[in-house]
């Protein structure tokens, strides 16, 4: 799945939520950027590490 197309099903969503009358647990876009942006810098790390090299 496209993470454009992700966003935008986990954006629906929280329109659900907020139109029914519940509280957001969190800003779902935000949360989903946070992650990725985790995942790349993690990716990136481990390019610049020899294989086996201890990652925090």
């Amino acid at each position: 799945m496209p993470l454009t197309k992700m966003i935008d099903l986990i954006a629906e969503v929280a329109a659900k939520r907020a139109a029914q009358g519940r509280e957001p647990k969190e800003n779902a876009s935000d949360a989903v950027r946070n992650l990725w942006l985790a995942i790349w810098a993690k990716a990136r790390r481990q390019q610049n590490h020899p294989p086996g090299a201890f990652l925090p």
